[in-house]
């Protein structure tokens, strides 16, 4: 226990953390690569080979901290660390991580053929296409304004382009 304070003869306690607890700060899964990134709550350190890893219900072996080796990485406590759970993922994945006091949970849409870029278009009305652009110009550039896609094919190569329904414009980040 910890106390928390004094006063004449009461005194008022907290509980300490439970020895290993874990939080599930973000998951993302960009080109369907499966990442997490979770935090020591607790007030031991944690070997990452005493958690259980889950994607859609199958156990999966992370890469923590850089290391494919869970028996030689350690959390401290209060401190976050970085995994990754799997490749070539693609649609809806739920992760699961199981440790001795308590478990996480999180679920994520991985869509390897979509970039954030691309979702972004899509959710604001948008189709994705190409075009011929200027050489200078990279994929889904801002066609509100002219001139990004206005140079001569010799002087042009193919991007990907958000076309936007009639009388909108993408600005680089949405319909508009």
């Amino acid at each position: 226990m910890i106390i928390i304070a004094t006063s004449g003869c009461i005194q008022q306690t907290q509980p300490y953390p439970p020895p290993i607890l874990i939080s599930l700060v973000d998951i993302y899964c960009p080109s369907g690569e499966l990442n997490v990134i979770i935090r020591n709550e607790g007030r031991d350190v944690i070997t990452v080979s005493s958690l259980k890893f889950y994607i859609n219900g199958e156990e999966t072996i992370p890469t923590c901290g850089g290391n494919s080796n869970p028996r030689l990485v350690t959390i401290n406590p209060g401190d976050t660390m970085g995994c990754s759970l799997g490749y070539g993922l693609s649609g809806t994945v739920s992760v699961r991580i199981v440790g001795p006091s308590n478990a996480v949970e999180g679920i994520v849409d991985c869509n390897p053929l979509v970039s954030g870029t691309e979702q972004a278009c899509i959710n604001s009305g948008g189709t994705v296409g190409t075009s011929l652009c200027c050489k200078s110009t990279g994929d889904f550039p801002n066609n509100c304004l002219i001139g990004a896609c206005g140079c001569a094919p010799t002087y042009s190569h193919e991007v990907k382009v958000c076309n936007c329904p009639t009388g909108k414009c993408f600005d680089g980040s949405k319909c508009v």
